[in-house]
Order: C-alpha cells, then sequence, then structure tokens
C-alpha cells in the first residue's frame, strides 16, 4: 500500500510511540513525523512481534477455554439430570402419600357399600363395621391421617423455604458475577393492559361508623397508564415510566386522590437518587428516600403505611439493602414509635413483631402482636387495642415455622368497630376449621353454625351469617343450611329479625327461582332491593327495583328492567338504572336501553331531593348505537354524591362533548342550584 501523503513511497513502518497519530508511515514520514527511529518497527516485524505476544498471552490458545466450557455444559446438564429425578421422587412421594389417604378413606366408603346385606357379611367384615359404628377405628384412621397430613404441610414449607433460599442465593451470586464482568441483565417488566375491580374503604375519622366500602377499577392500558376510576369518574392516573420495578397498586381512597412521588428517572427508565412524596400537593417532611442506579431502593427510608390517611399519619422507617427491608423497622404515629420488628438477611420478618392492622385508625388502634420466624407465624398471636391494652382476639400458629393455625381462636370480623366488635369463635385444626363456631357481637351470640369434624373447614348444616352490610344500627343476617360446604334450598335474609329477602340454591349452591337480593350498599335510612328471577345462577327476565326510607316505610319501585330470557346474564331492552350513590340524600337515576348488555342510544339522567318529589331530568347524552357503549355528542354529567347534603356536595354537573368515547374541546363546570359557572377545561382529542 503507498503512502497517502508521498504516493511514490510505499508504507514500510508502524509507528508505536505514545502519542496519537495515523501509526502507518513511510520512509519520508519518519524523517517528518520526528520520533526516535526506535518508536518505529517495520511492518513485517510488527506483524510477527504481535503474534509472538498473543502466544505468550495465549489468546489464540483456545483449548483451556473449551474445556473449560465444555465443563460448565456438563456440570449444567448434570445437575439439570439431579434436579428433574429429585423432583420427580417428590411428585411420585407426594402421590403415593395421598393415593394411600384416599385409598384407606375409600376402603370405609367401600365396606359400607359393599355389606348392605349384613347377615351374609363376613366376621372380618362385620367386625370392621362395628369398629366403624363404636368410633374406634375411625378414630384411630383420623388421628393417623392428621399425623400424615402434618408431615405433608412440614414437607410443603420445607420445600418453600428451600426452593426461596437456593433462588435468593443464586440471584445474589449471578448479581456479583454480573457486576464483575459488567453485564447488563433485561429485566424489562412485561407490561400487561387489564382491568382489575378493587374494594376500597372511605374512612370518616371524626364519626364512630368510621369506614365506608366502596368499589373501582384499576385500569392498565396499552398506552402504560394506570387509571383508577370510581363509577365511570376519572380518579387518577399515572403515566408508567418505571420498567423493572412493579408499579404499586394504590387502594387506600385518600391516597388515590392526594399521594404523589417525585424523583427522577435512569437511562434505562428505572427509579434514581432521591423520590420524595407530596400530599394534596404539599410536601410530606422527610418522606421517601434514595434509589440506586440499578432501580432498587437503598439505605434509610420513610414510608406511608397503607392505611395512611388524612387522620392516621402513621409512618414506616426503616433501611433497605437492594431493594430488600433489612434490620429494624418501625412504625411511627405524631414522632412516637408504635409497633415493629426485624427483618433478617433475606428481607423477611423474624422474631417478634407489632404489627398494625388495616383497621387501624384514629379512635381505634388495633395491633397484632407475635413472632415470625424467617417471614412465617409461629406461637400465639395477639390482637389487643393498642392504648387500653385490652386483648380482643387471637390464638396459636404451629412452633415448626409452617404457618398452620391451630387450636382454638378468636378473629375478628371485617365489620369490627368501636363500638361493633364482631367475632368469631371456634378451632382450627390443620389451619382448617373444625366444629362449632359462634359469632358474637360485643360478647352477645349473634350467629355462627359447624364445620365438617374431619377437619376439611367444609360449612355443614344450619347457619346464621352475617350480611356484609352487618352494622350496629342494622343488623342483617341470612340463614339457611349447607349441604357439604355449598348453600342448599331455602335463605332467608332478615334486618332485625324480621324477613325481607332471600331465595333458593339448589343442590349445586347455584340460585334458582325467585329472588329478593339487597344492594351491595344497604344502609338504615336508604334501603334498595332487586326483586326477580335466577335459572342455573343467572338473572331471566323481568327485574324491579324498589326502594324505602327505612324498615318503617313501605317499598317503592323505582327502577328495574330485563334480562335475557336465555339465561345469560344480559341485560336487555329499557331500564331504570340507579346511580351508585343512590341514597337518601342524592337520590339519581339513569334511564335509556341496553341492547345484548350494551349501553345504546339516549340515556337520561333525573333527580330528585326526596321521595316526595318526583324525578326530574338533569343531564344525559348518547351511546353509539353499535353496542360498544362509547360515548358520543353533547353530554351533561354529574358530580360524585350529587347534592349530597351529608358530604357537602352542591349539585355540580359537567357540560361537554364526547367523540369515540374520549372528552373534547371545552367543558363547564357548573353549579345548576345557583347558575353559576364554577370552572372551565380544555380537552384535547
Amino acid at each position: 500500500m503507498m503512502c497517502i501523503y508521498h504516493s511514490q513511497s510505499p508504507i514500510s513502518l508502524i509507528c508505536v510511540a505514545p502519542h496519537k497519530c495515523l501509526r502507518k508511515l513511510c520512509v519520508e514520514c519518519l524523517y517528518e513525523h520526528g520520533v526516535d527511529v526506535k518508536l518505529t518497527i517495520p511492518i513485517c516485524k510488527f506483524k510477527e512481534l504481535i503474534t509472538k505476544n498473543l502466544q505468550v498471552h495465549e489468546l489464540n490458545g483456545i483449548y483451556e477455554l473449551k474445556k473449560l466450557r465444555e465443563g460448565f455444559k456438563i456440570l449444567i446438564s448434570q445437575t439439570e439430570t439431579i434436579i428433574k429425578k429429585f423432583w420427580e421422587d417428590i411428585k411420585e412421594l407426594i402421590k403415593s402419600i395421598f393415593d394411600n389417604i384416599e385409598k384407606e378413606n375409600q376402603s370405609f366408603i367401600n365396606l359400607i357399600n359393599q355389606n348392605e346385606n349384613l347377615a351374609e357379611s363376613s366376621y372380618t367384615d362385620l367386625n370392621n363395621i362395628v369398629q366403624i359404628f363404636e368410633g374406634n377405628i375411625l378414630d384411630d384412621w383420623n388421628k393417623q391421617k392428621n399425623s400424615y397430613l402434618i408431615n405433608m404441610m412440614q414437607i410443603k414449607n420445607w420445600i418453600e423455604q428451600g426452593a426461596n433460599t437456593i433462588s435468593q442465593n443464586f440471584k445474589e451470586k449471578i448479581k456479583e458475577v454480573m457486576k464483575i464482568f459488567k453485564i447488563q441483565k433485561d429485566e424489562s417488566l412485561e407490561w400487561q393492559e387489564s382491568i382489575t375491580e378493587y374494594e376500597g374503604i372511605v374512612w370518616d375519622q371524626n364519626s364512630i361508623v368510621s369506614r365506608k366500602r366502596v368499589k373501582f377499577q384499576v385500569i392498565q392500558t396499552k398506552e402504560k397508564e394506570i387509571q383508577y376510576v370510581m363509577n365511570g369518574l376519572l380518579l387518577r392516573k399515572d403515566q408508567i415510566q418505571d420498567t423493572i420495578n412493579k408499579p404499586e397498586i394504590l387502594i387506600n381512597l385518600e391516597q388515590i386522590q392526594h399521594l404523589n412521588w417525585i424523583g427522577d428517572y435512569g437511562k434505562q427508565n428505572q427509579k434514581i437518587g432521591k423520590w420524595t412524596a407530596t400530599w394534596k400537593g404539599l410536601n410530606l417532611s422527610d418522606v421517601g428516600g434514595y434509589y440506586s442506579n440499578e432501580g432498587k431502593k437503598q439505605g434509610k427510608w420513610i414510608e406511608i403505611f397503607q392505611n395512611y390517611c388524612e387522620f392516621v399519619q402513621v409512618y414506616e422507617v426503616g433501611d433497605y439493602v437492594d431493594g430488600f427491608k433489612k434490620g429494624t423497622w418501625k412504625y411511627i404515629y405524631k414522632d412516637e414509635k408504635i409497633g415493629g420488628g426485624e427483618y433478617n438477611k433475606q428481607g423477611k420478618k423474624n422474631g417478634k413483631w407489632f404489627e398494625l392492622g388495616n383497621e387501624y385508625q384514629k379512635y381505634f388502634r388495633l395491633t397484632y402482636i407475635g413472632r415470625y420466624q424467617n417471614g412465617i407465624k409461629v406461637g400465639i398471636w395477639e390482637t389487643c387495642l393498642a392504648e387500653q391494652g385490652i386483648l380482643y382476639g387471637g390464638g396459636s400458629y404451629d412452633v415448626n415455622g409452617n404457618g398452620i393455625k391451630i387450636g382454638k381462636w378468636i378473629e375478628l370480623c371485617d365489620q369490627f368497630e368501636q363500638n361493633l366488635k364482631i367475632t368469631y369463635i371456634g378451632e382450627y385444626k390443620n389451619s382448617k376449621k373444625f366444629g362449632r363456631w359462634d359469632i358474637k357481637a360485643n360478647d352477645k351470640l349473634i350467629g355462627g353454625g359447624q364445620y365438617d369434624v374431619e377437619g376439611k373447614g367444609i360449612k355443614i348444616g344450619q347457619w346464621i351469617e352475617l350480611n356484609d352490610q352487618y352494622k350496629q344500627n342494622l343488623q342483617i343476617t341470612e340463614i339457611g343450611v349447607y349441604n357439604n360446604g355449598k348453600k342448599f334450598g331455602r335463605w332467608d335474609i332478615k334486618v332485625e329479625n324480621k324477613f325481607i329477602g332471600g331465595g333458593q340454591y339448589d343442590s349445586e349452591g347455584m340460585k334458582i327461582g325467585q329472588w329478593i337480593e339487597l344492594r351491595d350498599v344497604f344502609e338504615w335510612d336508604s334501603q334498595i332491593t332487586y326483586n326477580g328471577e335466577y335459572k342455573n345462577d343467572k338473572k331471566i327476565g323481568r327485574w324491579n327495583i324498589l326502594y324505602r326510607y327505612n324498615s318503617r316505610k313501605q317499598f317503592e319501585q323505582i327502577g328495574g328492567g330485563s334480562y335475557h330470557e336465555q339465561g345469560n346474564g344480559i341485560k336487555v331492552g329499557m331500564w331504570i338504572e340507579l346511580s351508585d350513590q343512590f341514597d337518601l340524600r342524592s337520590q339519581v337515576i339513569y334511564n335509556g336501553e341496553y341492547q345484548n348488555g350494551k349501553k345504546i342510544g339516549r340515556w337520561d339522567i333525573l333527580q330528585r331531593d326526596s321521595s316526595s318529589y318526583p324525578f326530574e331530568q338533569i343531564g344525559g347524552g348518547s351511546y353509539d348505537e353499535g353496542g360498544d357503549e362509547i360515548k358520543i355528542g353533547q353530554w351533561i354529567e354529574l358530580t360524585d354524591n350529587f347534592g349530597n347534603r351529608f358530604w357537602n356536595k352542591r349539585k355540580v354537573t359537567f357540560n361537554g362533548e364526547y367523540k369515540q368515547g374520549k372528552k373534547i374541546g371545552i367543558w363547564v363546570t357548573m353549579d345548576i342550584e345557583n347558575d353559576q359557572k364554577l370552572n372551565e377545561m380544555k380537552y384535547d382529542f
């Protein structure tokens, strides 16, 4: 090759001087280059020296590398074979044990079924049948079977713990190796579109009846948005940027409305550096912490408690190591420690813990006290009222770290509150309820029933159960029979021991025939029922919606419509429906048409102030005729709890246009009582 600067001279030298240059030199370049001739090497000699250097460092001698690679292949293959054989042996052992248990159970059943004519039975069979009658042989078998099951639970937990420990150790070692070799692992989160319904709680800490349950939807869109929707209204939407960590789903309604996190993202869209929290737009003092460059929480963090709200400002304080909680963590309320415990090196709770329940609130501070062993509850756990130290419930877990409830337990009902202390009292065997379980309210027996004595946790016989809406001023019970764990026959619904609804179940536990059902939100001063027919657990034909102010008033029909006669539970034709917030103080209904379960055409919104007044149209709009339930054209929509004086809500509407289900243009917020424009917002399509 000829020199690009001296076209008549060939390139014959390589410059190895410690500076930047083109390196390729001809004889004339050498003269002009101005370096010591010792720092130039003839091009043919340079090739020879480089080859020798490679040989010295064995870079082109791949035998050892190949040998080691093959060694790893053999090791992985052998390990796979060993692990596969191990799991096959475990599967075979488990199958064999359960097959033997089922075989022994069946042998007792066959003994009875095959000896209908006892006069012709053999002495051995008859002797065994007598022992079954006396209970001895079955008692012995149940004891032996329970011993087997306890051992199986121990094996199950041992496998889970062992697999988790091995997995965690391998992950940590692999991380170390990846750091050494600077390998970046693609840990991108697989995003999936979904709609999930959650049940949240609205807290009124200044009220004795402090909880109101509400349902809302969490929608994950293809645009990587998380939307929180309640009763058709968008409460919040978050654009997800972090593609490494699974996004946190909020289920606390106040947090959905008021909590936000602020911080930076790295090149892989992972959270990095300092992150802080705001509440109603104002900074929450000291709340937050740091993320590492890998997007993992690191060092000291101050986090808000899962039940954090305006009146219960509880924080969790402790340290993270590579995204796992480690060491001491404390619950802090008004600058005082109110609970907490230790996390071990694997990020699992360990030792004694003082935990706060989901019910923890301003006037009612329930605390759960007990011990953890590697993330699993063991021994005695107590449920106490923090300030007074009053014991309300609890029981025991087995001490072997299997997380199995044993012996007598007093458990708290979901409706457990300051002035309505509902408990379930009974016994556990291998984490399954058995025998008699009582339901008490403020120590008074109000319900209960039997579980099977075999310890399968199956309800049998007559039961009195509490409706989800049971409260101090509205005691709703459901009374009927269980057959092998399924509701069977007639079940009655009673309010203050007076019949209000119910219906029939078939032998498979499916609703059939005429039913009167209670609305999910059934209040003392707003009582709504749905009356109609079931076929194979699906609503069919005409269903009416009835309303009354309270138990002393008569029901009036205020809505209803039809379900498809084929029994697929699909709404068809004209319907009058109630708003989800319909109650004494906010009486709003919707009037329109369904086609194959989808709203179509014109839907009107009507409202009245009380039962003494007629309904008047105050809003509405149209859905597309294609059956996609997409809003189109001009709409007048209502705010949540429209006109509800209890919530200090005015009669406020939103007026604007929809295009293909999305708001466009100017939307005006109006106070229709005072004919006052409150606000306007522009939406881009």
